[in-house]
């Protein structure tokens, strides 16, 4: 999982760079092909070690997709729509959710852990298809130049912070090698926010951060997603080696979640092009806030449904926020700088 993250977080960095020479749709199509070969390298993995490299070239095609896709939804529809068209994605997300969880057990039970890997190709082939005949391809007029010390930097402090926090999680923090890491990655950050201020065309454009508004975006969002990744990876695990629950069972239990996400996403939609959307992300957050705090007061001892239940607000609650987060995103920011502005990249 490390180097899956490792890999996705430094290509969504370069989208930027990338998009502006291929165009978003030829970007999205590579992206795409790239982590359908990741998925199949992971299925056909040999021994372990060839599974995490077969991640890490998954999370190199998955890190440019969601900005993208952002960035092609910007450009397809006129800003009244863009809410709505929104909530239509949400809709897709919810669907391949509420499937995905329950056919993820089934699947594990029946035909083993590589069978989660390989469902993944005929869909992704569908999509490539669609896409390549229906959504035209657009680039930049002018040529941005590449930053290869600003991605170097950025390489080792994403790496060096994201297995530092692994580490020290496994080995203690009192482990040399774990505040080697941690002082590694401070120093290539200090090296890349200094890189970054200097250079003509920069990896990621930091003048972006003195917007207040895409600032506090970015902090929303980022607590947003500190709280539902972690409540969508540690569930699943409880509800298995604590619980003691089968795969199939433990994926039901979150299907709830999926489906409120993908009914509250078009009603947050429909609000966000009919009210100023940042009442709507104080209201929706605050109730973020709220269900994350009754998430944290699960033991062993409560029940499956009120589990169950707090886990659908959670679903609930960040489905609305998603909706206005992405229209003040996209209106506190250049369109040039689109790519890499999407804060849940």
């Amino acid at each position: 999982m490390t180097g899956f993250l490792v890999s996705r977080t430094l290509f969504v960095g370069t989208a930027g760079w990338l998009g502006n020479r291929l165009g978003n749709r030829n970007l999205f199509a590579l992206s795409l092909a790239v982590f359908l070969g990741g998925a199949l390298g992971c299925g056909l993995a040999w021994r372990f070690e060839a599974l995490v490299i077969w991640r890490i070239v998954q999370g190199m095609g998955a890190g440019p997709l969601l900005p993208l896709f952002m960035v092609i939804l910007h450009e397809s529809f006129p800003p009244e729509q863009r809410g709505l068209a929104q909530s239509f994605y949400m809709i897709g997300d919810a669907a391949g959710a509420v499937c995905g969880r329950g056919l993820a057990g089934y699947l594990i039970e029946s035909l083993g852990w590589r069978s989660i890997f390989y469902i993944h190709i005929p869909l992704g082939l569908i999509a490539l298809v669609g896409l390549l005949i229906i959504v035209p391809n657009r680039r930049d007029e002018q040529a941005q130049s590449f930053d290869p010390l600003g991605l170097l930097f950025l390489s080792g402090f994403v790496a060096c912070l994201l297995v530092g926090l692994q580490s020290g999680a496994q080995d203690g923090w009192e482990h040399t090698g774990v505040r080697v890491l941690l002082m590694l990655a401070a120093a290539s950050f200090a090296a890349f926010l200094v890189t970054e201020c200097r250079v003509t065309e920069p990896l990621i454009d930091l003048s972006l951060f003195r917007r207040r508004a895409y600032s506090l975006i970015c902090l929303i969002s980022a607590i947003n997603m500190i709280g539902l990744i972690g409540v969508v990876m540690i569930t699943p695990i409880m509800l298995q080696r604590l619980l003691h629950l089968t795969p199939i069972h433990a994926g039901l239990i979150l299907v709830p979640g999926a489906v409120a996400w993908g009914v509250a996403g078009p009603i947050g939609g429909k609000l966000g092009d009919r009210m100023d959307a940042r009442w709507l992300l104080v209201a929706s957050f605050t109730l973020n806030i709220w269900t994350l705090w009754q998430l944290a007061s699960v033991t062993l001892e409560t029940p499956s449904t009120v589990l169950s239940w707090r886990v659908t607000c959670l679903f609930c609650t960040m489905a609305l926020s998603f909706t206005p987060l992405f229209l003040v995103c996209m209106r506190s920011v250049p369109t040039r700088s689109l790519r890499i502005a999407w804060p849940r990249a």
